[in-house]
Order: C-alpha cells, then sequence, then structure tokens
C-alpha cells in the first residue's frame, strides 16, 4: 500500500514537508521562503510551469493563517486593502494566464534570472525604510497603481519574490511604515492567489497531492516562525536563503 503523493516516496516526502516547514518558516522571519520551495518542488520531480502553479497551495494556506491572526489583533487597514487591491487583483489575474503559457525552458530562464537579482539585493539587504519619499511631494495616483498591477502580474505569473516587489512599492510609492506595507502585503498576495491557483488548476499545472503536503509544511513553519520570532536566527536564516537562491539559480539557467 502507497501512502505518499503519487511520484514520492518516503525520502521524497519527508523532504518536501521539510521544505514547506523551512520556506514557512523563512517566510516569517526573513521572507523568501518561495524562492526554497519552488526549487524543491523542481528537484523532486515536478515539471517547473507546475511547481509554478503547484507552490500556489502553500501560499494560499499560509497566507491565510496569517490573514486571520492580524485581523484578530486588529492589525489590519481594511480601507486601504479594499482602495488598492483592485489593480493587485487585475495584475494577478493577468499574470497567471500569462504564467500558463510559460515554457519550461523560460520558466528556467526567468526564475534563475529572478532568484539571482534577489539573491544580490538579499546580500546588499537596502533599508528601504530610508528610502521613503517625503510625504509633502506626493505622486500622481497613477504611479502607485501601475505599481501596484505591475507587482500582481508577477506574483500571478512567478509568485516567488513577489513579497519583495509589494513591499517596495508600499514603502516606496504608497509611503508607508515598513510594518504596515508588510500587513498589506499580505493582503495583496492573498487577493490573487486563489484565482491565481484556479487558472492554474484549470491548465493542468497544479499537483494536488505534492501542493497539499508542501501547505502542511509551510502552514507549520509559519506557525512556528510567528511564536518563536528569534531575531539571532534572523541573519543566519538569510544566509542559508542567499546561499540556496544563488546556487538553485545557477541549477535553472545551466539547465536552460
Amino acid at each position: 500500500m502507497h501512502f505518499f503523493p503519487h511520484g514520492l516516496d518516503f525520502t521524497g516526502a519527508a523532504l518536501l514537508l521539510a521544505a514547506g516547514v523551512l520556506s514557512g518558516f523563512i517566510n516569517v522571519v526573513a521572507g523568501g521562503g518561495t524562492l526554497l520551495a519552488v526549487p524543491a518542488l523542481i528537484f523532486l520531480g515536478l515539471p517547473e510551469t507546475t511547481a509554478n502553479g503547484t507552490v500556489r497551495l502553500g501560499i494560499l494556506a499560509q497566507n491565510i493563517a496569517a490573514i486571520s491572526r492580524y485581523s484578530k489583533a486588529g492589525a489590519i487597514p481594511w480601507e486601504e486593502v479594499r482602495r488598492w487591491v483592485p489593480p493587485v487583483l487585475c495584475g494577478g489575474l493577468a499574470g497567471a494566464i500569462a504564467g500558463t503559457h510559460l515554457s519550461n525552458d523560460g520558466f528556467r530562464l526567468v526564475f534563475g534570472t529572478t532568484m539571482l537579482v534577489i539573491a544580490v539585493l538579499i546580500a546588499i539587504r537596502p533599508s528601504l525604510p530610508a528610502l521613503r519619499r517625503n510625504p509633502d511631494l506626493p505622486l500622481p495616483a497613477i504611479i502607485p497603481l501601475g505599481g501596484l498591477a505591475l507587482a500582481g502580474f508577477y506574483g500571478g505569473f512567478i509568485q516567488a519574490g513577489s513579497g519583495y516587489l509589494f513591499l517596495g512599492v508600499g514603502v516606496l510609492l504608497l509611503n508607508l511604515p515598513l510594518g504596515r506595507a508588510n500587513i498589506l502585503k499580505v493582503a495583496f498576495v492573498t487577493s490573487y492567489t486563489p484565482v491565481a491557483l484556479a487558472i492554474f488548476a484549470m491548465e493542468d499545472q497544479v499537483n494536488l497531492q505534492w501542493g497539499l503536503l508542501l501547505a502542511i509544511g509551510q502552514a507549520a513553519g509559519g506557525w512556528l516562525g510567528a511564536v518563536t520570532a528569534l531575531k539571532r536566527g534572523e541573519g543566519f536564516i538569510r544566509g542559508v536563503l542567499l546561499v540556496v537562491v544563488f546556487l538553485s539559480a545557477l541549477k535553472l539557467l545551466i539547465d536552460s
């Protein structure tokens, strides 16, 4: 009798679950955990485009839990969510449609390049709060709207690393404090993820069994990250993330 998701033995299932736990933990403590989850799915045997769709299950589970915690704490600025979600949702819808037409080779090239760029950003760790604009110099509304739509498009298209884009838009274009931008980031990603997941599923680019196992791991990892909040661990995790992202990006680019 086979107790593991189709295509996975005990070792593979354990590795995928561990990748989910680590991904969820990193997403909470440092950010960028999806940059580990997607390569894990690929290296365990999923086609690149299917991994891109499957990882949305874990993202959805993780973000629903986060939204629930934020909501209970009264920390979600719902008025701002309602104001800014429409362009994000439109961008996410368009990005997901485009993502389903991406070839495996194309995904390796785009994702590998993205990972290298993010690895550099992780290494230099730019201080977003230091880059906030003068509040007396407002931007035309079309600029933050366009920035949100583009971030949503990327999230629907690739997802991994989209949190950094939403944080950048929140701090640099919406002129929000980093903490509020981070809460809005969760709301933004949650808004388009069900739509993106449905679109990838309709194109048969979601492995439900693998995705559910990953989602269990990510939910557990996110919970662990939230309750432990180890400040000393952030530097170590960023170092691990940097190495894994860099090596995975090189592997994907070489394969492409």
